[in-house]
Order: structure tokens, then sequence, then C-alpha cells
């Protein structure tokens, strides 16, 4: 799928969010790690070398490149898809958790199968929130396309 205007701002606009939230990272180096941030993400997720610059760079200690690292790319990958499957007409999707960390978020559980207004997100844990938004969450959202798929259906 080729990426639009619109999917390009937004992925700019969430990358320089996220970048603004990594407490370790002082903020006059913003700028240079949303650099680093977006190139990661347009070489297809390149975690290895997004997290040796964060390491060297600003030196943090490995644990917490890596984490940064997949973080950044985790929700700038959520946000991606969600303007997506808004721009192909989708209106709505089920929330999936994917099972692939150790310690699961019984609530990420628990929303499995639930749908979910793609403008709003899913309340969970009193906020609304949307899929691979939160650290270390690997849940997506599974578009429901207009005529082809029943949101009763799971």
């Amino acid at each position: 799928m080729k990426d639009t205007l619109i999917t390009n701002n937004v992925l700019q606009a969430s990358v320089a969010e996220n970048v603004s939230l990594i407490k370790s990272i002082q903020e006059q180096y913003f700028t240079q790690v949303e650099g680093l941030v977006m190139r990661s993400i347009t070489a297809g997720r390149d975690l290895k070398t997004l997290t040796d610059e964060l390491e060297q760079r600003y030196c943090i200690a490995r644990r917490r490149a890596k984490f940064i690292a997949n973080d950044q790319n985790n929700k700038a990958t959520a946000q991606m898809a969600r303007v997506r499957q808004q721009s192909l007409g989708c209106k709505k999707a089920r929330w999936r958790h994917t099972g692939g960390g150790k310690h699961p978020r019984e609530s990420h559980v628990a929303a499995d199968g639930k749908i979910f207004d793609l403008n709003k997100g899913l309340y969970i844990d009193g906020k609304w929130i949307f899929p691979g938004e939160l650290p270390n969450c690997g849940c997506i959202g599974e578009p429901i396309i207009p005529g082809v798929d029943d949101e009763n259906d799971d």
C-alpha cells in the first residue's frame, strides 16, 4: 500500500508525540531521536540499528534502548495501521490480543474480540486507548471491512 500525504503526516506527528514521552533522553535531543525513529520505521522496523544508535549516542543502557526502539516502532506501526484502515473506509475494528508477552495485561486479554470505533478506541482500565498504544502492548486492531465482515462474527 502506498502511503498518502495524510498517512505521512500522521506518522511524523505520532513519532514526534511518542518521542516526547521518553523520559531517559533529554528534551534537547528529541529532534535527533525523531529522525532515528523515522529512519527505523521507513527501513521496515530496523530495531537493531535504532537500538544501537540510542545506546551509543545517548549513553542509554542496552535494555532500555531495546525497549525504546520496540515501543516507538510498535506505536507508530499501530497508528499507521489505524490510519490506513480508516483511509480504506473502515470505521470499526476488533481488538486482538496477540499473547506475545510474558506478563499480559489482563484487561487486554479480556478485550480480545471486542469491537471498537477507529476514531475513539476501546475503553479499558478507565481510559480510551487503541491497540499497541501502551508500552509493551502488542495488541492489534483487526479491521472490520464494511460489506465483507460482520461485526457479530468472532
